[in-house]
């Protein structure tokens, strides 16, 4: 890096970035739960005074989401779907049943023993039972580093909440699932894809106005 031309070089905790860029106030003395869910990671932290107390990363993501569901379609169906319609039904089913809606979804692929493009149609139940496996080890992630947190921070996080950032906030019923998982109120902020960046802008905007 300082071969490059960089002068100085920091580590900055992507969940600290994301706080950051989701509005939320790092340095209130009441702690402050984060759940990113990004493409590869679901990152969760606790945060307090401005520093993160308590932080822990799983290898599971929104590409996994997208996996399941490729593998899924070709187990029941016998069909090559691309990571681009994978992510079409996953934003367009979500990952929350409990409203008791199952309605009929086309699902466009391929065969290899199949010249013309194949459409097949499923029900929204069958992908929510498809992507279950994945779903339930996310929301366990964020569920079981909460409660293997410190009492006095678990008790705070009830009041403050659970803020809910990265690309997996944005799957609906994410968030609905999460808030199940934990018993607590979820939040998604307006550009819960983008804080991580609003919030290294930000931390940059600090330090350069401090210069």
């Amino acid at each position: 890096m300082r071969a490059a031309g960089a002068s100085e070089v920091e580590i900055i905790p992507e969940p600290r970035a994301a706080a950051l860029g989701a509005a939320v106030d790092i340095s209130s003395h009441y702690a402050q739960m984060i759940v990113d869910v990004g493409e590869g990671v679901t990152d969760c932290a606790i945060l307090r005074t401005g520093g993160i107390l308590v932080s822990s990363a799983a290898r599971i993501g929104c590409a996994d989401l997208r996996e399941q569901l490729r593998q899924g379609f070709l187990a029941s169906e016998r069909i090559n779907i691309t990571s681009a319609e994978a992510a079409r039904i996953l934003m367009r089913v979500g990952v929350d049943g409990s409203d008791g809606v199952d309605e009929p979804v086309t699902i466009n692929g391929s065969r290899s023993d199949v010249a013309a493009p194949v459409r097949v149609v499923v029900t929204q139940a069958a992908i929510w039972a498809m992507l279950e496996p994945v779903v339930g080890r996310m929301v366990a992630t964020a569920a079981d580093f909460l409660h293997s947190a410190p009492h006095d921070l678990g008790c705070e996080i009830i009041e403050s909440g659970i803020v809910l950032t990265g690309g997996g906030s944005l799957v609906p019923g994410m968030g609905k699932r999460l808030a199940a998982a934990t018993a607590i109120e979820v939040k998604t902020p307006p550009d819960a894809l983008g804080v991580v960046l609003l919030g290294l802008r930000a931390m940059l905007g600090e330090r350069g106005g401090g210069e």
